[in-house]
């Protein structure tokens, strides 16, 4: 499979980056968790996801809620997919419905699929960062209100990546500007998961960072990234992943490579920088 990854640059879009997939496979992919919802759109044959005990079709355009669980798909033929990757602050207003309801669920895209089939289709033949931009900001405005509940998730959210996931929920609510039982609802709402399991996500998406530098021991990460000890982590990465991190690093095929190669590559110097926001 040949991919690529472009970030958007504006950090008020609720789009953060574009992907797009190309290529043959049969080979089963193992989606993973990383804190932000996603619009796919295939504009070939759609995948097929492992849901309920048996292989179904997905629709054209689809829905990907945020996820706290590993997702199995595999192609049914040529592939040429466009993944649509939301800022996590912005799933519930592109949603138009509250985030929460569609968690670790893979729903219909009929709702918005005219104009993100356009704008898949626009990203794909786009030849730079401008073009992309461009593209983006026509059809997908942002969607936020000043003081807004998107505002409140993403000052949350943002909070949460500056200290890299090493922080407590008072203070996620803090940085909103709301109490922490109302943060729960904000998040819920908003980001699609709760203030808790977004700073695991967060935790864990650093952890994959870190592993990028040679000859790191996991016990060196789990103490840098905020982990009580490796056994810890190793369950983080067993709930997200479903693989051990060894394990997971060493796949040859799965789609989770692409994002352990990002993670590695970009994630961390973004965040460090503000220049490309959650």
């Amino acid at each position: 499979m040949e991919y690529r990854e472009r970030a958007v640059s504006n950090p008020e879009s609720p789009l953060a980056c574009v992907w797009e997939l190309h290529g043959t496979s049969t080979d089963e992919q193992r989606i993973v968790a990383d804190g932000h919802a996603e619009i796919v759109v295939h504009l070939a044959k759609p995948f097929e996801e492992f849901r309920a005990g048996e292989w179904s079709q997905q629709k054209p355009t689809i829905f990907c809620g945020q996820i706290t669980r590993p997702l199995l798909v595999r192609a049914s033929g040529e592939t040429h997919t466009v993944g649509l990757r939301l800022r996590s602050w912005a799933t519930g207003a592109v949603l138009r419905g509250a985030a929460g309801a569609i968690a670790n669920q893979v729903v219909d895209g009929a709702f918005i699929e005219s104009d993100t089939r356009e704008l898949a289709r626009t990203a794909s033949a786009a030849n730079g960062i401008a073009e992309l931009n461009a593209a983006v900001e026509r059809l997908l405005p942002l969607v936020q209100k000043p003081g807004g509940p998107a505002e409140k998730a993403r000052a949350a959210v943002w909070a949460a990546n500056r200290h890299a996931g090493q922080c407590s929920v008072e203070q996620l609510a803090e940085a909103a500007g709301v109490c922490v039982r109302h943060l729960d609802r904000v998040m819920l709402e908003n980001v699609g998961v709760a203030p808790k399991m977004f700073l695991r996500l967060i935790r864990f998406r650093n952890a994959v960072a870190q592993a990028s530098s040679p000859g790191v021991r996991w016990a060196d990460i789990a103490a840098t990234c905020g982990y009580h000890d490796q056994s810890h982590m190793l369950r983080d990465f067993a709930q997200f992943v479903g693989r051990t991190p060894s394990q997971a690093f060493a796949s040859s095929s799965d789609l989770a490579k692409f994002f352990f190669s990002y993670s590695c590559e970009k994630r961390a110097v973004a965040a460090a920088a503000s220049r490309i926001l959650p």
